[in-house]
């Protein structure tokens, strides 16, 4: 619907009224629509899961990084407000917490280390800045820096794989794919925005690296400036750094081929439903787990469902423009026959001599040749 209200107040989505219609997560992730996040972390996980989950992605702790000194990051609960402000939480504290904002605080290095963990299918390894210590004098390596898992997740390698395809889905079908898109190797990601557009992020990886842009301030309250977001600023630095990053990488797939257990269905890439003839254009192959698939029929081109919405679209501008509609009235084309003006003879008298002109042409002898007129 392109809004949401909670108690006194309408939450608004980037795109407004009629808003994305019916959404999957990977339809939800690919259009930044807020209202699906919302509905999904009020009414479905709740702050004290979300919280969970996100300290799973190392969010709100240290990183461990090799640095004298960074930020953790704070990850909010009910408690800590209760105690930091003495003051409930709310649904709206939740709707805010399930986009990223809100009292959520993160780094960029964290952002990275998630997108490190859904690449990795549940794994994040310690950041380091320092690769190696060499000897000035000989070269020879004194100290190396070797892999060293910082956090495992309990989430099932399975459902990673889904993650990095709807992530995947969102460079080829979403708000980032013509920044972030590239024809000469596989690339996942997201972009986002905050309020006021004072944040620009554009996050992602390809097979062999994980990189995050932020364009942003140090203190809260400026902006960026007017529809400066994460796809028209982040997201075009991001595919520049990563096109010449990868330069001249193999070919190499994000997962393995798919699981036998997982079903493969062609669905609308509008609306995740099974197809419609009317969905030509909009096909894409997805994959899911049995119970999980789609059995309903695609409801942004069914039954005309477009047209309508077009219909509504256009009816609503002519309104705004001033255009005056009458329900009741009879719009049907008027049609008036007025071939009697060709002839100077009104219609009655044109029809009696067609009608006596046909009767003698029906009865003529055709091999009387009398009343013919030769030139």
């Amino acid at each position: 619907t392109g809004k949401l209200q909670y108690a006194d107040r309408v939450f608004n989505c980037h795109v407004k009224t009629p808003g994305h219609g019916w959404l999957d997560l990977r339809s939800g992730l690919a259009e930044s629509c807020d209202v699906y996040f919302w509905v999904i972390g009020r009414d479905y996980l709740g702050v004290d899961r979300i919280s969970s989950y996100a300290k799973e992605f190392g969010f709100g702790q240290s990183l461990q990084i090799d640095l004298p000194a960074h930020s953790e990051g704070l990850v909010p609960t009910a408690q800590w407000k209760e105690r930091r402000f003495h003051e409930p939480w709310f649904g709206g504290d939740t709707m805010n917490m399930s986009i990223g904002q809100g009292y959520t605080k993160v780094t960029p290095m964290h952002i990275a280390d998630m997108m490190a963990m859904v690449c990795n299918s549940g794994t994040i390894y310690k950041p380091h800045l320092l690769k190696e210590v060499r000897d000035p004098a000989t070269n020879e390596i004194i100290q190396e820096i070797k892999p060293e898992v910082l956090l495992k997740s309990t989430v099932d390698k399975k459902v990673w794989q889904e993650v990095q395809r709807d992530l995947r889905y969102v460079i080829t079908n979403g708000t980032p794919a013509y920044p972030m898109g590239n024809r000469q190797f596989q690339i996942a990601g997201k972009t986002g925005t905050t309020q006021n557009w004072a944040d620009a992020w554009a996050a992602g990886f390809t097979p062999y690296y994980t990189s995050v842009f932020w364009f942003g301030f140090d203190k809260p309250g400026q902006s960026l400036g007017l529809s400066i977001t994460g796809s028209t600023l982040a997201g075009v630095a991001w595919g520049d750094f990563m096109s010449a990053a990868n330069k001249g990488k193999g070919y190499k797939p994000f997962y393995d081929e798919k699981p036998e257990e997982l079903l493969e269905l062609e669905v609308c890439s509008k609306s995740g439903g099974l197809l419609t003839p009317d969905c030509e254009g909009y096909k894409m192959t997805a994959y899911y787990y049995p119970g999980t698939e789609p059995t309903e029929t695609c409801i942004k081109h069914t039954d005309s469902t477009g047209r309508t919405l077009g219909t509504f679209r256009l009816k609503r501008a002519r309104l705004q423009s001033g255009y005056y509609f009458i329900d009741d009235a009879d719009y049907a084309p008027l049609h008036v026959d007025l071939s009697f003006l060709r002839s100077g003879k009104l219609s009655s008298e044109l029809n009696i001599e067609l009608e006596e002109e046909n009767n003698y042409a029906s009865n003529r002898d055709p091999d009387d040749f009398s009343n013919w007129l030769l030139d």
